[in-house]
């Protein structure tokens, strides 16, 4: 080979890696996106990870919902795929007309319950079900059709963390979908987990849930049934002992004219 012939070979190759270095990746250049399973995994990986899930859930009830304007708290344990308990006599109403339950499993570190989870509320998960996104200006991919609004899942691309889910929730009108937006990422153990919720209903009513405390796979039992931190069984015990009390001193006058020394 001559000179001449030498001489370009070496000139395309440098021409060459210099655009590697520039564009990235020949896949990456192309466009590549990782297909939804593989994000999926990541995701797995990097979300809190559970079996059951306790969970203390703050939210302000609307005036129109009945009873008084004003915070609210639910203690919540949770299973796969949607077991849920709520613990008897919290006030306000119930907590998951606007908060499905299967939503939790975006964070229980099971990939196939989330798979199950987004193919019943009708996220495509297919081959190109896939593609670059935003979502309040971070970078994230979006899973599902890329046909209308959804539904569809967002999955930050730094983290792999959920960040906004559309969904077909159960007993919706055709068309109709719901928002879960996460926010306020903290880290527990190895796994994050968002520490503000805010859901819109199909029916465009917005509840916005703060997370103040976590439990991973405590038991049923235990998490329910936790003492409140007022004990107030104690102190009703005493008030009911000491009225009984009363009550023997006042039929012991009635019945001999007299008190006790």
């Amino acid at each position: 080979m001559s000179w001449v012939g030498r001489f370009w070979i070496v000139m395309l190759s440098g021409i060459f890696g210099a655009l590697v270095l520039v564009l990235g990746p020949v896949e990456e250049s192309a466009g590549y996106v990782m297909p939804p399973e593989q994000v999926l995994d990541y995701m797995a990986k990097y979300v809190l990870g559970f079996e059951t899930l306790g969970v203390v859930l703050e939210f302000t009830r609307e005036e129109d919902e009945g009873g008084e304007e004003g915070p609210v708290t639910k203690r919540v344990w949770f299973r796969p795929p949607d077991r849920i308990h709520v613990r008897a006599g919290d006030e306000g109403g119930d907590v998951f007309p606007w908060l499905e339950p299967g939503v939790l499993s975006l964070f229980s570190g099971n990939q196939r319950e989330t798979e199950r989870f987004l193919a019943r509320s009708g996220v495509g998960l297919g081959l190109h079900d896939s593609s670059y996104d935003r979502v309040e200006g971070t970078v994230a991919y979006r899973i599902g059709s890329s046909v209308g609004d959804g539904p569809i899942l967002w999955v930050e691309k730094q983290r792999f963390l959920p960040l906004l889910l559309v969904f077909e929730p159960p007993g919706a009108r055709v068309g109709e979908t719901a928002r879960v937006r996460f926010k306020d990422y903290r880290k527990i153990g190895d796994g994050w987990f968002p520490y503000e919720i805010v859901c819109r209903a199909a029916s465009g009513v917005t509840r916005a849930y703060t997370v103040r405390d976590l439990s991973v796979n405590a038991p049923v039992q235990d998490w329910i049934s936790a003492p409140s931190e007022r004990k107030e069984p104690e102190r009703d015990q005493g008030d009911r002992e000491s009225g009984r009390l009363e009550r023997v001193l006042r039929t012991f006058e009635e019945k001999y004219g007299t008190s006790t020394p």
